[in-house]
């Protein structure tokens, strides 16, 4: 929704984040139908930050694409296009951030990190399409095995506090790059247990770019 009322494409968004183009009107239908309280929960200016920080600084295309428009962007503007927010409304409230809440989901998406590569070191033999956090294994006994989806910006952060944590975790350049039963085997049993702990509710230490976005949010008053 941020590079579609930014001027980015349909086609183009979906090229971006890697998934089907009717992902991407579907999502846009959803939250254009959604009423005007359910849209200001999930688009709101800390959470436009994140994202912006997160899935676009670090992408050179969509930094010369977008130029200064992306950087410029809030929720008022997002929430415009899609039909929520007339110019004369009120200004959007700023919600404030929910730690726990965004622990919860790294708990979430550490558990299915852990059952992924898991699955991955049973099956030897097995090609994996995709990666540990997207993706399926192809077996010569069972066909397919469907590995689940790890949302992709939890993941990234949930790496980001177990390098923090644990030095055995500073060799994983990105979950992305364990596509193979050889990266997944190089995971070892006391990392998995360790991402079992963290599933288990285990208090995160370090920060990630979201929480850091936090400490910088309440440095600036």
């Amino acid at each position: 929704m941020l590079l579609r009322t930014v001027g980015i494409s349909q086609e183009e968004v979906a090229q971006t984040v890697s998934v089907g183009k009717k992902k991407v009107v579907a999502v846009e239908k959803w939250f254009k139908a959604l009423k005007y309280e359910e849209a200001i929960s999930f688009c709101y200016d800390h959470a436009v930050d994140c994202a912006i920080v997160i899935e676009l600084h670090n992408n050179q295309w969509l930094q010369e694409k977008t130029e200064v428009k992306i950087n410029k962007l809030g929720a008022t503007s997002i929430l415009m296009h899609y039909g929520h927010v007339k110019p004369s409304r009120v200004k959007i409230p700023r919600i404030k951030p929910r730690p726990s809440e965004h622990h919860a989901h790294l708990a979430v998406v550490a558990e299915k990190i852990r059952w992924n590569i898991k699955a991955v070191k049973e099956h030897k033999e097995a090609v994996i399409n995709g990666n540990i956090v997207r993706g399926y294994l192809v077996t010569k006994e069972d066909g397919e095995i469907e590995l689940q989806d790890a949302d992709r910006l939890d993941s990234t952060c949930l790496l980001d506090h177990l390098r923090y944590m644990y030095p055995d975790f500073q060799e994983i350049k990105d979950w992305e790059s364990i596509n193979s039963y050889k990266q997944a085997s190089q995971v070892s049993n006391n990392m998995l247990g360790h991402l079992k702990e963290v599933s288990h509710g285990l208090a995160l230490k370090g920060s990630c770019k979201i929480c850091q976005s936090w400490f910088r949010d309440s440095r600036n008053g």
